[in-house]
C-alpha cells in the first residue's frame, strides 16, 4: 500500500480532532450564556455529597451543544475524506447509537427541568427506547461486515453465534450509554474518562484499517477536549443526559463495529465498576438492609470519605491511561491490527 495511503486515515483522524475540539468549545461557551439566560440549571440531589449543593442551578444539557458537533464533524470527515470508500456502512451504526441515545439523553433532561426534578423519564420507557436505538445499532453493524471486517474474533463476541452475540452487544451499547450516565457526577470525569477511552479505541480502529471509526472516535475526544474547558472543576456546565448517554452509546457501538466487545470490558473497566456499584448498593441494601458503600455511585462513595472531586478525576485518569495502554497491547497481540 502506497505510503500517502497508510497515512491519509490517521491525517483526516487528527483533523477530526482538532474541527471538533474547536467546534465543541465555540457551541459550549455559546450554550453557557444562553442556558444562564433561560435558567436551564441542574436541580442537585437533596440526599447527595453536601459539597454539590453549591451546583444547584448550572448549566445541565452540555451535550445540546457539543454532540452535535462530534456527529456534525465525524459524518462530514468520513463522508468527504479518503476514508469515504467502503466505510461508510461502519460510520452509520455508531451515529446512530450517538445521535438516538442523545435524543432519549435530551428528553429526560428536559423532563427534569420542566419539572424542576432530578428525576426523569420513568426508567422502565427510557430502557425501552435505549433498547431499540441500541438493537438497530446493532443491526446495522452486522450487516455492515464484509470479509475483512475489522477487529479480530478473539475480541469479540461473533464465535458465540446468533442470538447471543446479538444480545451481548445489544447490552454493551446500552450499558455503556447508561454506564457513562452513572458516571458523570463529578466535575470533569465522564468527560476525560470518555476521551481517554475513545481515544484509544480510536487508534484500535485505525490499527485495524477502519479509518472510519478513527475519525468519529477522534471527534469525539475532540468534542470532550472542548466541552472540558467548561466542565472542569468548579464546572460552568453540566453534560447532562444528553451528553452523557449520547457519548455512552457512540462508544459502546464503536466497540461492537470494531468487534471488540470482549477487549472493550477492560478498556470500559471504570464505567462497568461505577455501574455495578450501584447494582451491589440496592441489592445489598434490599437483601440485608445494609449499604456496601457510603454512596454509590463509587465516585460519590469516595467523595464522602474525604476525596476531593480533582483527586477522584486525576486518579480515575491515570488508571484509565493503563487501561488504554493494557488494550493496546492485548489488541496488537491478539491480531487486530491490519497488515501494512
Amino acid at each position: 500500500m502506497p505510503e500517502a495511503a497508510q497515512e491519509a486515515p490517521w491525517l483526516l483522524a487528527g483533523a477530526s480532532f482538532f474541527m471538533a475540539c474547536a467546534t465543541s468549545w465555540l457551541a459550549c461557551g455559546t450554550y453557557v450564556g444562553m442556558a444562564r439566560r433561560h435558567g436551564w440549571g441542574q436541580p442537585v440531589r437533596s440526599d447527595g455529597p453536601k459539597t454539590h449543593l453549591a451546583k444547584t442551578g448550572t448549566p445541565t444539557m452540555g451535550g445540546v451543544a457539543f454532540m452535535p458537533a462530534v456527529l456534525v464533524v465525524a459524518a462530514g470527515a468520513v463522508l468527504a475524506g479518503p476514508a469515504a470508500a467502503g466505510e461508510q456502512e461502519l460510520l452509520w451504526p455508531v451515529l446512530v447509537a450517538g445521535a438516538g441515545m442523545a435524543l432519549i439523553g435530551l428528553a429526560d433532561d428536559l423532563w427534569k427541568i420542566l419539572a424542576g426534578k432530578t428525576r426523569g423519564i420513568r426508567a422502565r420507557w427510557r430502557i425501552l427506547a435505549e433498547l431499540v436505538v441500541g438493537g438497530v445499532a446493532v443491526y446495522l453493524a452486522s450487516h455492515a461486515w464484509g470479509s475483512e471486517a475489522p477487529g479480530t474474533g478473539r475480541l469479540g463476541v461473533g464465535g458465540l453465534g446468533e442470538p447471543w452475540a446479538f444480545i451481548i452487544r445489544l447490552c454493551c451499547v446500552v450499558g455503556c450509554a447508561n454506564a457513562v450516565n452513572f458516571t458523570d457526577g463529578v466535575d470533569g470525569l465522564a468527560g476525560s474518562l470518555v476521551c481517554l477511552a475513545s481515544l484509544t479505541l480510536g487508534v484500535l480502529g485505525l490499527l485495524a484499517g477502519a479509518g472510519a471509526i478513527g475519525a468519529v472516535l477522534a471527534a469525539t475526544a475532540g468534542g470532550c477536549v472542548g466541552f472540558l474547558r467548561y466542565n472542569w472543576q468548579p464546572a460552568k456546565l453540566f453534560m447532562g443526559d444528553v451528553g452523557s448517554l449520547g457519548l455512552g452509546g457512540l462508544l459502546g457501538a464503536a466497540a461492537v463495529a470494531l468487534r471488540v466487545e470482549v477487549l472493550f470490558i477492560l478498556l470500559g473497566a471504570i464505567f462497568v465498576w461505577e455501574t455495578l456499584s450501584v447494582v451491589l448498593q440496592v441489592v445489598s441494601f434490599r437483601l440485608t438492609g445494609k449499604r456496601l458503600f457510603r454512596m454509590s455511585p463509587f465516585h460519590h462513595h469516595l467523595e464522602l470519605c474525604g476525596w476531593s472531586e480533582s483527586a477522584i478525576v486525576l486518579a480515575a485518569v491515570v488508571v484509565q491511561a493503563v487501561l488504554g495502554a493494557a488494550a493496546m497491547m492485548l489488541f496488537v497481540s491478539f491480531g487486530g491490527a491490519a497488515n501494512p
